[in-house]
């Protein structure tokens, strides 16, 4: 099993260090929430309001969430390396030139009865993973619209052409001096919206911020 995230497995490796890992796909959305949220303070049983039911992995003993679709456990060996690349990237295009990267030993694979595939490949936008990423980051942003207080907020949207993170339209009925400023700032500074964000724009009610021409070649 080859590891595209190599630079995080080089720190490990460095250490000299074998170390077991388990893969998930299609997990519990609470222990999704929790990994790519880590500074909530409580974990993925105080965010459901109940325990989470885990296996013990037969090779790493780690525990599994028991509902997870596919889990691949295995280890890494230091000094394990194979030629690999390029990659390609969600901008789409090709990262880097073939070069060394670190693999993995996998050493069990355990799924669900007709497992779903939870996961989307990495194509040239507009694809599949833009649009999850858009709805995802687009509604984020209409959060913390709403938390500070931006009045007539009418849709927000991160167009999976940008791809997803680029581009984001906030639709608005104005209603003072200022008010698009207002909404652009927090757009272009919250959580869902700092991200790789290129351009934020604002349009008036009767404008959807779904409504754009093709933006990959000027946000890519």
């Amino acid at each position: 099993m080859r590891l595209a995230g190599f630079r995080q497995i080089d720190c490990t490796l460095g250490r000299r260090r074998q170390r077991g890992f388990v893969d998930l796909e299609g997990r519990d959305l609470a222990a999704q929430h929790r990994i790519v949220q880590p500074a909530l303070p409580i974990g993925a049983g105080g965010i459901r309001g109940e325990p989470v039911e885990v296996v013990k992995g037969p090779f790493t003993g780690f525990p599994i969430p028991a509902d997870a679709e596919i889990v691949i456990e295995g280890e890494a060996v230091p000094g394990q390396s194979q030629p690999e690349g390029p990659f390609g990237e969600w901008m789409g295009y090709y990262s880097d030139d073939v070069v060394p990267r670190p693999y993995l030993n996998v050493q069990t694979v355990m799924y669900r009865n007709d497992p779903i595939l939870t996961c989307a490949p990495q194509h040239k936008p507009v694809d599949e993973t833009g649009l999850l990423k858009g709805i995802a980051g687009a509604a984020q942003i209409w959060r913390s619209l709403d938390a500070c207080g931006v009045p007539e907020v009418l849709g927000v949207w991160n167009h999976e052409a940008g791809p997803a993170t680029r581009f984001t339209a906030i639709q608005i009925r104005q209603r003072y001096p200022g008010h698009a400023r207002q909404a652009l700032h927090i757009a272009a500074s919250c959580q869902g919206g700092a991200y790789a964000c290129l351009q934020s724009h604002t349009s008036q009610v009767d404008r959807s911020p779904i409504a754009a021409p093709a933006l990959w070649s000027r946000v890519s």
